[in-house]
């Protein structure tokens, strides 16, 4: 694989995670029932939503500043071969984040884990562009 296609796929995958930011049910939060009753209401939110930062969950809405910040700096490594390192460390710690926010929903859902995937797949194929750079 040529080392421009490498660049630009791990941006793809960025703009992946981005889209699954997006999706109404990407942050899944639980909520309990009155004392009197034994069920789990939840209620699904895009990463975008400020509704979890309410509810101090931090780690949603900064998964989505890490991830824009990752584009853009990945953006202009692609175009100027300059800032590649930035890059990776944005996405390392978007990565971090989006794993942090996982752990701390007590429920998954499935773009939660498409956002982590896609995310870490972006981080192995820049780690491999600056090993063979």
């Amino acid at each position: 694989m040529k080392k421009n296609a490498l660049k630009w796929t791990a941006f793809l995958f960025i703009l992946f995670s981005i889209g699954a930011m997006i999706c109404p049910s990407a942050y899944v939060m639980r909520w309990m029932s009155p004392p009197d009753s034994s069920e789990i209401w939840t209620s699904a939110y895009s990463y975008f939503s400020h509704i979890p930062y309410g509810y101090a969950n931090f780690f949603p809405f900064l998964t989505v500043i890490t991830g824009i910040l990752a584009a853009l700096f990945c953006l202009i490594s692609n175009v100027s071969a300059k800032l590649t390192k930035p890059a990776l460390v944005f996405t390392c710690i978007s990565v971090g984040f989006s794993l942090l926010s996982l752990l701390t929903s007590y429920s998954i859902s499935l773009a939660g884990v498409f956002i982590s995937v896609f995310m870490l797949l972006s981080v192995v194929l820049q780690c491999f562009y600056l090993r063979i750079k």
